[in-house]
C-alpha cells in the first residue's frame, strides 16, 4: 500500500496510538442493561470518553440514551458524517495475550476493537481534529456519529434516525477499500428441537453441548460433556484423545487436525471433550475453522464407536458438517453482484432435553432472504423443533455511478496512486441504517481479514493512512 497523499496525519501518530490504546482497554461488548446504559456499563464508558476528546478538541458533542452520541464541527447547513462503532465482539479463545490491553508489537496495534471499529473511530476522530486544526471549510458540518449496539443488531442506528438529523453525505469506516457498493442481505435464525432420550443402558450418550458466543463470529471452542459406564470411561478419553479425522475439505487449515481436548470429570460417569477451531468474522467462514462442526463430529464418531445414535447430531452432520456454503441446509445461492451466499453455525447450546442451534446467512444482494427462512423451516420440521428469526437486514447496492460512490472512489484513487472497482460484501455495516452512507475502508486490498479473530490488529502505517484518506474525504464530500 503505497500513499501519494501529503501525511499531514503523521503529526498525530503518537496521539492516534494512545487514544486507541485507551479505547481499546475499555471491554465494550454488549452486556445487561443498567441504567444510562441499555447496551451494558462498558459501551457507555466507551462512548463518554470518545465524547470528551471532543469536547476537549471543541466539538459539540451530544448523547442519545445511552444507545448512541455524536460530536460535530463547523457551521453550515450541509452535514457530512463519518459512523463509526464502539461496541465490540467477545474476545473468545485463541489470545496471546489480554485482549482489551493494547500492545504495539512488530509495526501494530493489537487488541479487540482495534480494527473493528475502535481503531477506525480514532482515525475518523483525528481526520476532524486534522481539518479543525488546519481551518474547516465553509459552509459544512462535520459529524462523527458513534454507535454501542452494531454487533447486535445495529439498535443504536434506529435511536439515532428518530431523532437527529440526518447526513448529507457520509461513509462508515467499517469495511474495506476502494469503496463497497453492495452488501449481502443477512438472516440470523435459531433452531430449537427437542432432544430424544438416550435408549436405556446405552454406552455413551451425549449429556451437553455448547459453542461460540455471537452468531457473527466463527466459533474458536466447543465444549462436549458425554456419559457412559463408569468403568469404561478410561477406555473412552483415551478414545477421545486418539481421533485422527477432524480435518475440514477446504478453507483455513484444511488439511489440519483441529486440536481436542479430553479430561474426566468429577463424576465417575462423565468426561469432557473441548475442541478447539479459530474465530473469523461470520461474513467470510471459510476464513476460520468452526469449533462447533468439529466438536459434533467428534461426537458422532465417538457415538459410532459405540453404536448409538442421536438425531440431532446425525441432523447436524447431514445438513450442515463442515459446510459453509448452505448446499445440504437447503440455501445455497449466488450472483454475479455479490457472490455466493455464506453461512456460518455461530451458537450451540445442548443439553438432555433441547437442543438451539444459532445461524448466520448472509444472502446475495439479488436473491431473497426468503430462501434462508424456507430452508430453516424445513430443518426445524426434520427434527421436529421450531424456528425463530433472530435478526436480520436486507441488502444494500449502491450503482457505481452514484456522485457518492464516485467521489470517494476519487478520493481513494488519488490517495494510492491505485485504480480502483467498488466492490461487495457479506458483511453488515450503519450504511444499511440511512441513505446517502456506503461503507468505506478500513481494510487495505490484499490485507488479510483480521476482525473477529483472536489477536485481531491494525498496522500503524495503515491506521494513519486511514486517517489520512479520511481527512480527504470530509474535504471533498463537503463539496460534493
Amino acid at each position: 500500500m503505497t500513499m501519494n497523499a501529503t501525511r499531514t496525519m503523521e503529526t498525530y501518530r503518537n496521539d492516534m496510538v494512545a487514544a486507541l490504546s485507551a479505547l481499546i482497554a475499555v471491554p465494550s461488548v454488549k452486556g445487561e442493561p443498567v441504567p444510562g446504559a441499555p447496551f451494558g456499563a462498558a459501551t457507555i464508558e466507551a462512548l463518554h470518553l470518545v465524547l470528551s476528546w471532543g469536547e476537549k478538541a471543541g466539538f459539540r458533542t451530544k448523547e442519545l440514551d445511552g444507545m448512541c452520541g455524536w460530536l460535530e464541527c463547523g457551521e453550515g447547513p450541509r452535514l457530512v458524517a463519518a459512523l463509526c462503532h464502539l461496541d465490540v465482539v467477545p474476545a473468545g479463545s485463541g489470545w496471546t495475550g489480554d485482549p482489551f490491553t493494547a500492545r504495539v508489537e512488530n509495526g501494530r496495534i493489537v487488541g479487540r476493537g482495534a480494527i473493528d471499529d475502535k481503531g477506525p473511530a480514532v482515525a475518523a476522530f483525528f481526520a476532524l481534529k486534522a481539518l479543525a486544526d488546519r481551518g474547516l471549510p465553509p459552509g459544512t458540518r462535520f459529524r462523527l456519529i458513534l454507535g454501542l449496539d452494531e454487533e447486535s443488531g445495529s439498535q443504536c442506528m434506529v435511536r439515532y434516525c428518530e431523532t437527529e438529523e440526518l447526513p448529507t453525505l457520509g461513509f462508515t469506516p467499517d469495511a474495506d477499500f476502494p469503496v463497497i457498493n453492495a452488501e449481502k442481505g443477512i438472516r440470523m435464525v435459531r433452531l430449537s428441537a427437542p432432544r430424544t432420550a438416550a435408549r436405556t443402558g446405552a454406552a455413551l450418550r451425549l449429556v451437553s453441548a455448547a459453542g461460540g458466543s455471537r452468531p457473527n463470529m466463527v466459533p474458536g471452542l466447543c465444549t462436549l460433556v458425554f456419559a457412559c459406564d463408569p468403568m469404561r470411561r478410561d477406555d473412552w478419553v483415551a478414545h477421545a484423545r486418539n481421533l485422527p479425522f477432524l480435518v475440514p475439505v477446504s478453507g483455513e487449515g484444511a488439511g489440519r487436525p483441529f486440536p481436542v481436548a479430553v479430561e474426566a470429570m468429577s463424576e465417575p460417569d462423565r468426561f469432557e471433550v473441548s475442541v478447539t477451531g479459530k474465530m473469523a468474522h461470520a461474513s467470510m467462514p471459510s476464513d476460520g475453522r468452526n469449533a462447533i462442526s468439529a466438536g459434533l463430529s467428534v461426537a458422532a464418531s465417538l457415538l459410532r464407536l459405540a453404536g448409538e445414535k442421536d438425531a440431532f447430531v446425525d441432523f447436524y452432520r447431514t445438513r450442515i458438517d463442515f459446510e459453509t456454503d448452505g448446499a445440504s441446509f437447503g440455501c445455497a445461492a449466488s450472483d454475479d453482484v455479490s457472490g455466493a451466499l455464506t453461512l456460518n453455525v455461530g451458537i450451540l447450546k445442548l443439553d438432555e432435553g433441547k437442543a438451539d442451534l444459532t445461524i448466520d446467512v448472509r444472502c446475495p444482494v439479488t436473491v431473497p432472504l426468503t430462501l434462508v427462512d424456507d430452508a430453516a423451516r424445513a430443518a426445524a420440521a426434520e427434527l421436529g423443533g421450531t424456528v425463530a428469526r433472530v435478526s436480520g437486514h436486507g441488502p444494500l447496492f449502491v450503482p457505481e455511478s452514484d456522485p457518492l460512490v464516485a467521489s470517494l472512489l476519487a478520493v481513494y484513487e488519488k490517495a494510492t496512486g491505485s485504480r480502483a472497482k467498488p466492490i461487495s460484501i457479506g458483511g453488515g455495516t450503519y450504511a444499511r441504517s440511512m441513505p446517502n452512507v456506503v461503507a468505506f475502508g478500513p481494510l487495505f486490498p490484499g490485507r488479510p481479514q483480521v476482525a473477529h479473530q483472536a489477536d485481531e490488529y491494525f498496522p500503524v502505517d495503515e491506521f494513519v493512512a486511514c486517517a489520512e484518506i479520511y481527512l480527504e474525504a470530509f474535504e471533498v464530500l463537503s463539496k460534493s
